[in-house]
């Protein structure tokens, strides 16, 4: 596993050198001096927003000697943050509370493993004080390749405003895994966009949740993520179709769903793309596949120079300042061979840990996408949600169009719809079999681009 540069040594180093030309043994003297600034002014951007600077040093994150003795399922620590707590560190809106949970999910061969997140509850109730919280999963985007990105490990929880604030502002309880190895360590680390597990996190922390809340909380529950969290929102809602299945899931929401990787990876390349997130990732799913497949794919033999130079760098942070070691040269100059993407292994990744579709789902499913995206594609969606319409034309589901929207802004842009969809599954709203696409009418072409 690749050395991650002790964030502590690495915040001295940012504090002691300027901005003039760095020595060759420096590990920033594959940045040039606004490289360096733009890294610098980002990954200090980054920390301000870390719960714990360094979240090894946090013990909630670390493993109990007796992990081996629990199983799927089981709730190893549950820690409720009492309001100072949470005012102190956190920045959660007020009259909402914060839990933290660490319970254990399951690997690609159904081993038991780490797994951590949050549980964010709502003030009150507005069905009824005596009746229980309506449920949902939030499941996030990339927040990069580290356990330090964990969204438990973040003062607004990553997305804030764009879900999981939203949706406790409207009465539910929302969970949050942060992915096992993401938080939580793990054997081979975080295993970047793999759906398939990602399901199995979704699932089995519902089932650790009702064990520590019992009847406080619905048997229902809907799942709701954006892109790396918008494929594991679909993939749950495939997941719970099978024997394996958590019971319960009444719908799903997939916005700007990160279906694909590998084609989206070809494409990033292909182009040189320069989007500060899309470089990040691409490195991001090369060293989690060969973490998996520490013999066959080895990082050194697909990274360019200049790529291998950058990449503690890329390590020591999150998807921000790593995004911005690519944004300057552009994705393809990361790489000197891109074989990885066809690559055996790879196509043994694809199969049955990212586990591609098309599958049948177990409940009603909202997609959506901007039109917009550069970093998932418009037409990328638009082929899955074919292909499952295709397989399985009696599935309920919905692809909404959101035009002008891009990969991040689509998420408040459709925010009033996702949430009033939400609201109509608990209310046993009837959706009817079929497919629906739709696009949705702006009032006008000034949208703000900002996400909050």
């Amino acid at each position: 596993m690749w050395i991650i540069f002790s964030i502590f040594f690495l915040f001295l180093a940012l504090l002691l050198q300027s901005d003039t030309a760095l020595s060759a043994a420096s590990p920033f003297s594959s940045c040039d001096p606004a490289c360096q600034k733009q890294y610098r002014a980002l990954l200090v951007a980054e920390a301000a927003s870390w719960v714990t600077l360094d979240i090894n040093t946090d013990p909630f994150y670390d493993n109990p000697a007796n992990l081996s003795s629990y199983h799927a399922g089981d709730v190893v620590k549950w820690q409720d943050l009492s309001s100072t707590e949470v005012t102190a560190m956190w920045d959660v809106p007020g009259g909402m509370s914060l839990s933290r949970i660490f319970y254990v999910s399951e690997d690609i061969h159904g081993n038991p493993i780490p797994a951590t997140g949050y549980v964010l509850f709502p003030y009150s109730s507005p069905i009824g004080g005596s009746r229980p919280l309506r449920t949902v999963v939030f499941t996030h985007g990339t927040a990069g390749g580290t356990g330090q990105c964990a969204p438990s490990n973040h003062k607004t929880l990553y997305y804030s405003w764009s879900g999981p604030f939203a949706l406790a502002q409207q009465g539910y309880l929302v969970i949050a895994p942060d992915w096992a190895g993401q938080g939580s360590h793990t054997p081979q680390g975080f295993t970047y966009e793999a759906g398939r597990l990602h399901a199995k996190d979704v699932g089995f922390a519902i089932q650790a949740t009702r064990k520590e809340l019992g009847p406080l909380i619905t048997h229902e529950w809907v799942v709701a993520g954006h892109s790396e969290g918008g494929l594991a929102a679909w993939r749950a809602a495939e997941y719970e179709a099978t024997e394996n299945a958590t019971g319960g899931l009444i719908g799903a929401v997939s916005m700007a769903p990160a279906l694909r990787p590998l084609t989206l990876m070809e494409q990033y390349i292909r182009v040189g793309q320069k989007n500060s997130g899309a470089g990040a990732i691409a490195v991001y799913l090369l060293q989690s596949i060969s973490r998996l497949f520490p013999s066959q794919l080895k990082v050194e033999d697909y990274l360019s120079d200049v790529g291998m130079a950058r990449l503690p760098l890329l390590n020591s942070g999150c998807l921000d300042s790593g995004g911005t070691l690519v944004a300057d040269i552009g994705t393809t100059a990361w790489f000197k061979n891109t074989s990885w993407l066809t690559h055996e292994v790879t196509r043994d990744w694809n199969d049955r840990f990212n586990w591609v579709g098309p599958r049948a789902l177990a409940a009603p499913m909202l997609v959506v996408q901007g039109d917009q995206d550069i970093l998932v594609f418009a037409n990328m969606t638009d082929l899955d949600f074919n292909k499952t319409c295709e397989a399985f034309p009696t599935s309920k589901i919905e692809l909404t169009v959101y035009p002008g929207a891009d990969h991040d802004t689509v998420t408040t842009a459709a925010q009033p719809d996702w949430l009033r969809w939400i609201a109509a599954r608990f209310d046993n709203s009837a959706v009817g079999e079929g497919c629906v696409r739709r696009t949705v009418r702006a009032v006008n072409d000034r949208m703000s681009n900002t996400v909050v």
